[in-house]
């Protein structure tokens, strides 16, 4: 009750007297009125702290704008909360607050992280199990053990394109039930995922009652909302996966992105295992594949991933030589990122421009695979590298990935997202000295090379990208938790300018207080003696002089120095920061 009433008002509210059953009303100079807040005629304290005596204070925690909680204090003898209480109260509230909203914003992290784990894992596991069914049982049991979803279902598109049948769930018992059955949905007219399955688009119903096409199942009763996507190859529909949840509105758009990812990568695992079973020299094919897909998953590093993908090509496909080329948005190009095979002088000068490469590229439904006999004579590289390369024949694969730009609500919840996204790079298999031939098996097993190598790209961004907004928030809290041990002004600057140089790289740093129309330093890192560049008061961190900076003496006794920097001074980097009061990154300081 105390969450309620507070969050009402949005601010202190206090009962000087719990036995009076006097309403609350607000804390602090007001409370010498004895007036009751507004808007709370005819609310009462709980039953149990109406018998009560004594005195209740109630404080909001404050985080982002909301009200995350109430801190409620209880004296066992009536009477008034000071100013001086509630002052220090809503102080105490605030730190809580931050506490409180730091556990939240932790337990996202965690539950990103263990997202992309299972990410990362399943594009591992999607190559290395070679069997349909063994590969979405195995989906379907790690997605709901993951996430705590109620039902996880698999349907597969039959070869007539009329019906999604069973194929796996995470419940074993409706699993043989419904194998026995023979349970399937006609595409396009029964169900949410006959519905997805008909359109290639995901589908996410916050309440299934108010889904006119949801069809109730028995053995579902409890199925309060429910997020179907597709799992697509190429534009393709194979399969939808269904999530089922007893709770409404349990998915979200986060939900719906990771879920999409995880179908893409269901829809390369049970591409993979097609091609492996369609004749005997795909499936050989693959297994390479296999291996180099695991090679790649390993590696999480964005910057070293691209040479380890130029190398795996290579051994997959028995190649002279192998580039990766990636755009350059300043020169609108695209550029040789990683290589095997090439001269130094190859790499650093040869260039597709934009313009050329998606005109090159562009199938009308998306990026296609190009197969160029003699490089020489194409647009797609100076004739004169290529001749020094003795390169001939190149088979180049566009690696693509979706667009995930925001959209409006409804296409959001549809989540459409397809193979023929935007072009982020080539692989490029070259052979040299002699033309080469690559037959239709090789050019199956380049699409799914290079549509590997195109998840793993991204999974590796998202990694790195989870990495530093790790090592960010842990070094906000360190850097939080050593400031709270001390009131040393210079040892809190020390912390900070240490963890701050964890996440920002720098050579040297200071704090700089304005006094007037001067900026003082007060505070710093990096300099050889930095004492004597800080006022007397300020003294006792790691001190030096620097190059650059003037000083000047403070009283009679000439040990005693400062540095001082004019802001009016149009020279002065600073000036720009305390006029716009906004971070200011000069690429060349003075």
């Amino acid at each position: 009750m105390a969450l309620e009433l507070v969050q009402k008002v949005r601010e202190p509210l206090m009962v000087p007297d719990l036995g009076s059953g006097r309403l609350p009303c607000r804390a602090g100079p007001a409370q010498d009125r004895d007036d009751e807040a507004p808007g709370l005629l005819g609310t009462q304290l709980h039953p149990a702290a109406r018998g009560a005596t004594g005195s209740w204070l109630g404080t909001p925690l404050f985080a982002r704008g909301q009200v995350l909680g109430v801190l409620s204090l209880i004296r066992e003898q009536p009477g008034n909360f000071s100013p001086q209480d509630v002052q220090l109260t809503m102080a105490f509230a605030s730190q809580a607050a931050v506490v409180v909203e730091n556990s939240r914003l932790l337990e996202a992290e965690r539950a990103r992280a263990a997202q992309l784990r299972l990410l990362a894992d399943l594009s591992q596991q999607v190559l290395s199990i070679l069997d349909p069914d063994a590969l979405l049982d195995y989906a379907v049991h790690a997605i709901q053990r993951q996430f705590g979803y109620t039902h996880v279902d698999v349907f597969v598109t039959d070869p007539a394109c009329q019906y999604v049948v069973f194929q796996a769930s995470s419940d074993d018992d409706n699993a043989r039930l419904w194998r026995e059955q023979g349970m399937r949905f006609r595409i396009g007219e029964e169900g949410i995922t006959g519905s997805v399955a008909a359109t290639g688009e995901a589908f996410l119903a916050r309440d299934v009652s108010q889904v006119p096409c949801y069809l109730d199942d028995s053995l579902l009763p409890e199925t309060r909302s429910e997020l179907v996507v597709p799992i697509k190859a190429g534009e393709r529909v194979i399969g939808v996966l269904d999530l089922n949840s007893r709770r409404l509105d349990a998915f979200d758009e986060e939900d719906l992105f990771v879920t999409q990812s995880l179908a893409d990568q269901l829809a390369l695992g049970l591409e993979n295992a097609r091609l492996f079973a369609a004749e005997h020299e795909s499936r050989l094919k693959l297994q390479s594949i296999q291996a180099t897909a695991t090679a790649l998953s390993a590696e999480m590093n964005p910057d070293t991933l691209p040479d380890r993908i130029v190398v795996q090509a290579a051994k997959a496909f028995q190649a002279e030589a192998t580039s990766l080329m990636l755009w350059n948005e300043d020169e609108s190009a695209l550029v040789i990122r990683a290589s095997y095979g090439l001269s130094s002088k190859y790499v650093r000068e040869q260039r597709v421009p934009r313009e050329r490469a998606e005109s090159s590229f562009d199938g009308g439904d998306g990026p296609v695979l190009l197969y160029v006999p003699e490089l020489a004579a194409s647009p797609l590289g100076d004739g004169g590298l290529v001749a020094g390369e003795e390169l001939r024949s190149v088979l180049t694969v566009p690696l693509a990935r979706q667009d995930q730009s925001p959209g409006s609500a409804p296409d959001q919840a549809r989540g459409r997202t397809g193979r023929t996204g935007r072009i982020i790079g080539v692989l490029n298999i070259y052979s040299k000295g002699r033309q080469r031939a690559f037959g239709q098996p090789e050019i199956e097993l380049a699409n799914a090379f290079a549509s590997q190598a195109a998840v793993t790209l991204a999974n590796a961004q998202l990694f790195a990208a989870e990495g530093r907004r790790r090592r960010e928030a842990e070094t906000l809290q360190a850097a939080t938790q050593a400031i709270s041990k001390t009131l040393d002004l210079q040892q809190v600057f020390e912390v900070i300018l240490s963890e701050l140089q964890q996440v920002v790289p720098y050579d040297s740093a200071t704090v700089q207080q304005l006094q007037g129309t001067k900026l003082t330093i007060i505070g710093g890192r990096g300099f050889p003696r930095l004492q004597e560049l800080m006022p007397p008061g300020r003294r006792g961190g790691r001190g030096g002089t620097r190059s650059g900076l003037r000083s000047g003496k403070v009283g009679p006794d000439r040990a005693r120095y400062r540095v001082e920097f004019d802001i009016t001074a149009s020279n002065n980097p600073n000036r720009e920061v305390i006029q716009s009061r906004a971070p200011v990154i000069l690429d060349d300081a003075p």
